[in-house]
């Protein structure tokens, strides 16, 4: 696991380190669960250290944030949309190159 530099998430950089859709990072910031801070701007902020409490620090992927490319929490490597685009040949063999999972799609 390797942290950076920025401490402190928005709710979409949370989504993204964790894999929980932003829907349930903020039911658990109303119910209690999550704690958090505002900016400013009054922009929620989350510490990574409750990421870490809630979701446990191996769930947790902080290179996600940055929205670096390579490999996924599941291992596979992520595909660009050109190679998960259905062609006729690949639809008609029944080889589709989908990735198994959500977190592998780009976002």
């Amino acid at each position: 696991m390797t942290t950076s530099p920025t401490t402190q998430y928005t709710i979409t950089q949370a989504h993204r380190i964790t894999g929980r859709s932003r829907t349930t990072l903020q039911r658990h910031l109303k119910k209690g669960v999550l704690s958090s801070t505002t900016d400013e701007f009054k922009n929620v902020r989350i510490d990574a250290s409750e990421l870490m409490r809630v979701y446990g620090a191996d769930q947790c992927d902080f290179a996600r944030a940055r929205g670096e490319e390579g490999v996924c929490s599941t291992g596979s490597k992520r595909s660009s949309n050109k190679s998960r685009r259905s062609t006729p040949n690949a639809a008609a063999s029944g080889n589709n190159s989908k990735p198994k999972s959500k977190c592998c799609r780009k976002r």
